[in-house]
């Protein structure tokens, strides 16, 4: 935590990051804007998700990070995460739209046109981009294209990687494909809403952990049919996945190495 700061007019944090510094800096609203800079694209941000930026992102800034992120825009992200991790960034943008293979250079900017909702792209940009250490889902963020964007990349992220969605509260819009005034007790909200998918690997990070590895597999007990998803994905994340994190409208999953739970007595 950070003493409470006002980093751009009317707005505070507790927790003053690089990210806020940029803002402060840069916003539209900021009464200190430099002069000596060129022209810097737009960025459209929600500052509440600095917090999360940094607290699983800090441990890559000054070093080589390949960073993957759903959703260019207007290409004004870059030049943030360009001030945050140093020279050393390599960024891979993906979009829809065309236009943006604007922001592209020849060495760290790489921008690729496709749509997250469809599985054989990812299958092209995997291939392509062996290595990615930072995934993240701003997109179109419709439950199909941040399921399938999910199940398709969270596996392919480095094993000390992180991989962040972002906007989730659009799992209660219809417009998204979401679905309104429903929750984790409805089936529906689980099995195709993108915050239902979060819950459901919520069970499958503690599952590991009971005695007897009896909810490893769902042959063991009838009970268990449709606790693990029929898709081969979800044994990378029991096999990588080491915590989740959620904070308000974003989830992060931090891989790393899994130890075999067990308990020890000193002498």
């Amino acid at each position: 935590r950070t003493e409470k700061t006002e980093y751009i007019p009317g707005h505070f944090t507790d927790t003053y990051t690089n990210f806020h510094h940029y803002m402060h800096l840069f916003d539209k609203t900021s009464p200190q804007v430099p002069t000596d800079f060129g022209e810097l694209p737009m960025l459209h941000i929600w500052p509440v998700y600095f917090e999360a930026y940094h607290n699983h992102w800090q441990r890559y800034r000054g070093k080589k990070v390949t960073f993957m992120e759903i959703g260019v825009q207007s290409g004004g992200k870059i030049p943030l995460l360009r001030d945050y991790f140093g020279p050393g960034l390599t960024y891979i943008g993906i979009d829809i739209n065309p236009s943006t293979k604007m922001f592209e250079s020849d060495d760290w900017v790489h921008i690729e046109i496709g749509d997250a909702s469809d599985p054989a792209f990812w299958a092209v940009m995997r291939k392509k981009y062996p290595d990615v250490d930072l995934f993240l889902d701003d997109g179109g963020h419709t439950m199909t294209q941040q399921r399938t964007a999910m199940k398709e990349m969270l596996s392919h992220v480095n094993i000390n990687g992180v991989y962040m969605c972002e906007d989730l509260s659009t799992t209660w819009s219809g417009k998204f494909e979401g679905s309104p005034f429903q929750d984790s007790r409805d089936t529906n909200f689980l099995d195709n809403t993108m915050f239902g998918l979060v819950h459901r690997s919520l069970d499958w990070l503690q599952a590991g952990w009971i005695s007897g590895k009896v909810m490893g597999d769902d042959k063991n007990n009838p009970k268990l049919t449709g606790f693990w998803p029929q898709e081969p994905w979800w044994k990378d994340f029991t096999a990588s996945v080491k915590h989740i994190h959620v904070y308000n409208q974003l989830v992060v999953y931090e891989k790393g190495y899994i130890e075999n739970a067990f308990a020890t007595k000193t002498i």
